[in-house]
């Protein structure tokens, strides 16, 4: 829930991971980034004054801001475990989010 708070989807900060070899051995090239950068497992929940703030912010610092303001908020903990935002934790971050929302909208 958001407390009737109105909250927008923020990108993290992908464009940060250009070149750098995820898990997988795979890398997130040029090319790819808006691809990675629209995909759900890379959105946040914010307020749009918190994402106006953190648009300029490497991930290690939304990562921590985002645990300063929205400790509750289950989608943006997901966050907490990862030192690295590449493409292999947008993967298991999305894969995490699809496994809550089957939990949360049960079809009967």
């Amino acid at each position: 829930s958001t407390g009737g708070h109105n909250y927008v989807a923020m990108g993290l900060s992908i464009t940060q991971s250009i070149g750098i070899a995820d898990q997988n051995g795979s890398d997130i090239f040029e090319g790819d980034i808006i691809s990675w950068a629209n995909r759900l497992g890379n959105m946040a929940l914010v307020k749009p004054s918190i994402n106006k703030e953190l648009k300029r912010k490497n991930f290690l610092e939304k990562k921590e801001i985002l645990k300063s303001i929205s400790p509750k908020l289950r989608i943006n903990k997901l966050f907490e475990k990862y030192d690295e935002w590449n493409a292999g934790n947008i993967e298991a971050r999305q894969r995490k989010l699809a496994e809550m929302a089957v939990e949360t909208w049960k079809i009967d």
